[in-house]
């Protein structure tokens, strides 16, 4: 029997922006293939490429979401 994701998107996490809940759920896609990856042995070269492609999605995320956030106006954006 195959367990579950750890990775799985649940409705809960939504935010209610189509925009940043796309690019979340596109972010778990990404670390579900990971797990399978390094969970199912499919390979070294397999689980560097799904590490990869999450780590530069991941970047890129945090790169539109900060800028989202400013065009916004949002109070999460307060500088350091």
């Amino acid at each position: 029997m195959v367990e579950p994701s750890r990775f799985s998107w649940n409705a809960t996490f939504e935010i209610g922006d189509s925009f940043i809940d796309d690019q979340h759920r596109h972010i778990f896609r990404l670390a579900e293939i990971m797990e399978t990856a390094l969970c199912h042995g499919l390979g070294c070269e397999v689980a560097e490429e799904a590490v990869g492609a999450l780590r530069f999605y991941i970047l890129h995320h945090f790169n539109e979401e900060e800028a989202y956030f400013r065009h916004i106006g949002s109070p999460l954006m307060v500088p350091m």
